[in-house]
């Protein structure tokens, strides 16, 4: 059977969190250790590179696990499309990427209320996080569309 370790993590601070393996004890060399991001469901090679996310401030008791094996077969693009994520934050005025599997992203729209591209954004370096400062915008809803390779992914946040 598969062994699982929940791993719960609390920030007090929204930003860029850092799971990392310091050290194996009594291990043998060549035990893969993975972190299982449940919510996105990714499984990162920890012994590779630390595990980077962007997190709300609050607990997240049920979101991770540590593994033993890589339980991630799939790989389509459906999938990877799930891994996308945006999101808007009024504290430093930017959209915040979220892009775990370094997709690329042809260009970013912002588009408000009434269904008009107020901002679009080109050239998106081909990362796995970035904050996208984007000045002028006035109160309200508006919807964020990420228009990859592998299709298109929009999200609803709201500017105050």
């Amino acid at each position: 059977t598969e062994t699982m370790l929940p791993l719960g993590v609390y920030t007090n601070n929204e930003g860029i969190n850092k799971i990392i393996l310091d050290d194996l004890e009594n291990a043998p060399e060549s035990l893969a250790v993975y972190l299982h991001d449940k919510i996105l469901d990714i499984y990162h090679d920890l012994k590779d590179s630390p595990y980077e996310i962007y997190l709300p401030a609050g607990e997240y008791l049920e979101r991770f696990e540590i593994t033993f094996s890589n339980q991630d077969a799939l790989s389509i693009d459906e999938a990877k499309l799930s891994n996308l994520d945006v999101h808007y934050s009024n504290a430093i005025k930017s959209i915040v990427l979220i892009n775990p599997t370094m997709q690329a992203i042809k260009n970013i729209e912002i588009i408000n209320i009434l269904g008009q591209t107020v901002h679009t954004i080109y050239n998106v370096s081909n990362v796995n996080y970035k904050e996208i400062e984007v000045k002028n915008l006035s109160s309200g809803a508006y919807i964020i569309k990420l228009n990859t390779e592998n299709g298109t992914v929009s999200k609803k946040v709201l500017v105050e």
